[in-house]
């Protein structure tokens, strides 16, 4: 028997998205919401139900349910996700590369 979980989720709007590109500016080491820019606009949805989806029959695929499970190896340890400097020097490029593979875009930048 699965249970589910109840959540909110910030989803991305789809009124007035920008045409070519989306960006999200950071100023300074955190992250208040007074201290961030952005050209999009993130809508909160509550009581969302949060399940267990590696149980599902068939994985879920960015197209039909906007996002995918996709199992790499990493040099990341469980307790480097602590770690910024890790997180740029070693989770930030794999994850370009991950990204660059699956979508093929012209450009990936990360934001550590």
């Amino acid at each position: 028997m699965t249970t589910d979980t109840f959540g909110t989720m910030g989803f991305l709007s789809t009124d007035n998205l920008p045409k070519d590109t989306l960006y999200l500016k950071r100023y300074g080491d955190v992250m208040p919401a007074e201290r961030i820019e952005r050209n999009f606009e993130i809508v909160p949805v509550h009581n969302v139900p949060i399940r267990d989806i590696r149980s599902m029959p068939t994985p879920p695929s960015i197209e039909k349910e906007g996002f995918m499970i996709d199992v790499r190896p990493s040099a990341m340890q469980y307790e480097d996700y602590y770690d910024e400097q890790k997180l740029k020097d070693i989770y930030a490029p794999e994850l370009k590369q991950q990204l660059q593979e699956i979508f093929q875009p012209k450009h990936i930048r990360t934001l550590l």
